[in-house]
């Protein structure tokens, strides 16, 4: 990417995050910035991004994570029904939204996972794929 438009592109950006109000680093913000751009045909709202920012430390290389299913965006949080969850409200509510989505979805289902890794930078090396490739076909993570 040339100088100019990565100028350009940074000045859209923070353009975009004062229009939205949001307060984050600029780097933060450009993951969900290009989630945004990524899954704009899903019409999805801030908000919605933001829940599938999985970006930090041990995230593999990934830094959001959206699952669909027949268009539907799915909170992949529900699926974490653990033995301290299930006896609270929102491990009951979880415990809900599973039974929802296995109720709404049982025949002809499509689903679409949507993993995505962005960088804010003038080159993008393959370290970054290496990393992701390894965390997608390890079967045992630590």
């Amino acid at each position: 990417m040339s100088n100019n438009a990565h100028i350009i592109l940074q000045q859209i950006i923070e353009d975009q995050k004062q229009d939205l109000e949001i307060d984050q680093s600029l780097n933060k913000f450009f993951g969900n910035f290009s989630a945004l751009q990524l899954l704009k045909n899903h019409e999805l709202s801030y908000e919605e991004i933001e829940r599938g920012d999985v970006d930090g430390t041990l995230d593999g290389g990934i830094d959001n994570f959206y699952i669909f299913i027949n268009g539907d965006l799915i909170d992949w949080n529900s699926f974490d029904i653990s033995e301290s969850q299930n006896e609270d409200a929102e491990g009951q509510e979880s415990a809900i939204n599973v039974k929802y989505i296995k109720e709404k979805y049982k025949k002809n289902i499509e689903i679409e996972v949507v993993l995505i890794q962005s960088k804010l930078e003038n080159s993008f090396n393959e370290a970054a794929i290496t990393k992701l490739k390894d965390s997608l076909s390890n079967p045992n993570p630590a």
